[in-house]
């Protein structure tokens, strides 16, 4: 799942211990009109999203994606979810921004 949604990266441990980093795709996702966004003064930059609402068919089968137009913040689908909860892994919390059945 990880290898579908970016590039898997190692990264030099010196205890022989294997670590790898996600580089995350981005894609233009962000249904812009229907978010809730605030923009830097003056331009179209992207500051902060308070409420995204996505393209429901730009994030379709998609389980880990950031934006194009606001790197930084990575977004995960209900499935990738379950399968860490599933795995019993820790260290990780997800909040839920967005739900496609969320009335428009």
């Amino acid at each position: 799942m990880l290898e579908e949604h970016g590039e898997l990266l190692p990264l030099q441990d010196e205890g022989g211990v294997e670590l790898y980093v996600l580089n995350v795709r981005a894609i233009d996702a962000l249904d812009e009109p229907r978010s809730k966004v605030n923009y830097v003064e003056g331009t179209d930059r992207i500051s902060r999203i308070k409420k995204p609402v996505f393209i429901p068919s730009a994030v379709e089968g998609v389980d880990i994606f950031t934006l194009r137009r606001r790197l930084g913040q990575i977004y995960f689908s209900d499935r990738f979810v379950a399968r860490v909860k599933a795995a019993k892994l820790k260290g990780l919390d997800f909040t839920k921004v967005w739900s496609s059945d969320e009335p428009v």
